[in-house]
């Protein structure tokens, strides 16, 4: 499931194999992720933003206007199983900071939605490199965790 990258870059897990991990689940899955990570921050206070969807395996939010915390916004927020976990950009659109860096596991790849948007509206001080050689499927427990997103209930928003 890992494929070769330029140097630098960390493995690529493939999503077509992800997907073939959790069947018809998949998109429905990171839906449900992408939907409570956007309840998360309401719930704290912040406004994420998608923006259109190039794989439905991927996620990317821009963080809305923030009175509260004005630094934080127009920092972009992706999470991609096919290439880095995720990520944080500040705001002029780079560097990244990684949420699971070149030793991350499987489980790392899938924070909770409240790890994640603490993460995110913390101190950016991920790792500088992304993951490496990392697969989804090696650890059950990371997909049970992401498969729980699709069967939940689904998310009130607020706000």
């Amino acid at each position: 499931m890992v494929g070769a990258v330029r140097a630098g870059e960390g493995g690529r897990v493939d999503n077509d194999a992800l997907v073939a991990a959790l069947g018809r689940d998949a998109a429905t899955a990171v839906a449900g992720y992408r939907e409570r990570v956007v309840a998360e921050a309401a719930r704290q206070g912040l406004s994420l933003r998608g923006g259109p969807l190039v794989d439905p395996i991927d996620i990317r939010l821009r963080i809305g206007p923030c009175r509260r915390r004005p630094w934080l916004t127009g920092r972009q927020l992706c999470w991609a199983p096919a290439t880095t976990g995720w990520s944080i950009t500040h705001r002029s659109g780079s560097p990244h900071a990684y949420y699971a860096g070149p030793t991350a596991t499987p489980l790392t790849m899938v924070p909770t939605a409240v790890e994640v948007v603490r993460w995110a509206a913390g101190t950016i001080d991920g790792p500088a490199a992304p993951p490496f050689d990392v697969e989804l499927d090696d650890d059950p427990r990371a997909i049970q965790r992401l498969l729980a997103m699709a069967t939940a209930d689904r998310v009130v928003r607020t706000g």
